[in-house]
C-alpha cells in the first residue's frame, strides 16, 4: 500500500487557470497500477503508471486509449478510497502512450 502523505503536494491556490481547477489537494507519485475495465465482460488486467493522486481522482499513464466516460476499476491499492473511476479526458501523449484524468473516486 502506499501512503498518499509521503507524496509531495502541488498546491492548488487562487491563481489557477479554468484548465487547473482543483478541490482538493494532489499530490504526484509515480506509482504501477493494475486495473479492468468495468464495463467489459473481459477480465483482462491491464497497465498503467500513476502520476498523481487525489482524494477524487487519479492522473494514469496508460498504453491504449478509452472510450469517454469509461469506468474502471483499480486493482492496486494506492493509499485513498479510490477503487471505481470514471474517465473525465484523455490525451495522446505518444503514439501508444496516453494521460486520462479520472474522477468520482
Amino acid at each position: 500500500m502506499v501512503n498518499i502523505n509521503s507524496f509531495e503536494y502541488i498546491p492548488t491556490g487562487e491563481n489557477m487557470t479554468s484548465m487547473n481547477k482543483r478541490r482538493e489537494e494532489r499530490y504526484h507519485l509515480c506509482e504501477k497500477v493494475s486495473y479492468v475495465l468495468s464495463d467489459s465482460s473481459e477480465d483482462e488486467v491491464l497497465q498503467g503508471l500513476a502520476t498523481n493522486i487525489s482524494k477524487s481522482g487519479i492522473c494514469l499513464h496508460l498504453y491504449h486509449t478509452l472510450e469517454a466516460g469509461a469506468s474502471i476499476t483499480l486493482k492496486s491499492d494506492l493509499g485513498n478510497s479510490c477503487k471505481r473511476a470514471t474517465l473525465l479526458w484523455i490525451d495522446e501523449m505518444d503514439s501508444g502512450l496516453y494521460k486520462a484524468g479520472f474522477g468520482g473516486c
